[in-house]
């Protein structure tokens, strides 16, 4: 089991909502088996990737996510359906 500091839950929520465009959301961290999960609820009128949504926002090098977790697995949801996710990983 990895050992994460600081306030997780926190962090990635602070984060999504500095960054998700109007209309999406994302779920609090939970912890599965393999790490930190995030579900990405994208608005049914967006056009476009899901996966590619879900990697393209993945923290940046400088975030204080990374204080908190080693990786960070991000599940998007769109039109009712899960589509494919991405693991961020701590750089």
């Amino acid at each position: 089991m990895q050992k994460d500091r600081g306030d997780v839950r926190y962090e990635v929520r602070e984060y999504f909502r500095s960054v998700l465009p109007y209309g999406w959301w994302a779920t609090d961290a939970v912890m599965d088996p393999w790490g930190w999960r995030v579900d990405l609820h994208i608005p049914d009128n967006w056009g476009g990737n899901p996966a590619s949504a879900a990697m393209s926002l993945c923290p940046p090098r400088g975030s204080v996510v990374w204080t908190a977790v080693r990786s960070l697995f991000i599940h998007p949801y769109w039109q009712s359906r899960r589509w494919a996710g991405f693991q961020c990983r701590k750089p």
